[in-house]
């Protein structure tokens, strides 16, 4: 039987060839993979240019005298509308953006009729969750905004 020589020219050109077929082969694999790969928005654009009005919505919520308050609890987020202000906001939405799947995504209706509204952990499977509160107060637009994980 005759011994195979091997030299380092030709152990370089085996460890390329590998090297190449193994990043083929992720290449492959990743483009294949059933893995929804969502914008962040679906027009993404648009909403860079309105920044600057979510950034003074923002600054407008913080300083209010009566802060809105968001709470995380065994039963879901229980978020308290102050008495001084629950009466007098008009519309609103809460807005709930899954980062690693749109299907989650969900918006719901603010509802300052008893001061208290919850959104229940049933509507929010375990995960990442950034949540997005924006209402309307004395013709004023008003936005908060948590990042939470369950």
């Amino acid at each position: 039987m005759k011994k195979i020589k091997l030299n380092w020219a030709t152990g370089l050109i085996i460890a390329m060839v590998l090297f190449i077929g193994f990043i083929m082969t992720m290449v492959v694999t990743m483009m294949n993979s059933s893995n929804d790969h969502d914008l962040v928005t679906e027009d993404y654009y648009k909403k860079e240019l309105e920044y600057q009005e979510i950034i003074d919505q923002k600054e407008r919520a913080q300083q209010l005298d009566d802060q809105i308050k968001i709470a995380l609890d065994d039963q879901g987020i229980l978020i308290t509308y102050p008495a001084s202000i629950r009466n007098q906001i008009k519309k609103g939405k809460v807005a709930f953006y899954r980062p690693s799947k749109k299907a989650l995504d969900f918006d719901v209706n603010v509802n300052t009729d008893t001061g208290v509204q919850r959104i229940g952990k049933d509507l929010l499977p375990s995960g990442k969750w950034e949540m997005t509160l924006s209402f309307e107060l004395d013709g004023e637009k008003y936005l908060m905004q948590k990042n939470f994980n369950l």
